[in-house]
C-alpha cells in the first residue's frame, strides 16, 4: 500500500479534522487573554473522568481512590 493510495482513502471528514486542528495549534502559538472559569474547565472535566475511572473501572476502587486524592494532594504541594 502506497502513501498515495492512504490519502486518496482518507475519509473527508478526517481532513477537516486535521484542518481545525492545525488552526487551532497556530492559534494556540499567540498570546490572548481568557476568562478565568475557561482556565479550569479542562481540568475539571478531566478530574471528574478520572474519579468516574477510578470508581467504577477498578477492582479496588476505594484504595484506588485514596490514591488519587493522595496524589492530587501530593502533586498539588509539589507544583
Amino acid at each position: 500500500m502506497s502513501i498515495l493510495s492512504i490519502i486518496k482513502g482518507t475519509p473527508i471528514w478526517v481532513w477537516i479534522l486535521f484542518a481545525f486542528l492545525i488552526k487551532r495549534g497556530i492559534n494556540a502559538l499567540y498570546d490572548r487573554e481568557m476568562r478565568i472559569e475557561r482556565l479550569f474547565f479542562m481540568p475539571i472535566l478531566f478530574f471528574i473522568w478520572a474519579v468516574y475511572s477510578v470508581l467504577h473501572e477498578t477492582t479496588f476502587s476505594n484504595t484506588a481512590f485514596l490514591a488519587l486524592i493522595l496524589g492530587i494532594f501530593v502533586g498539588g504541594g509539589i507544583g
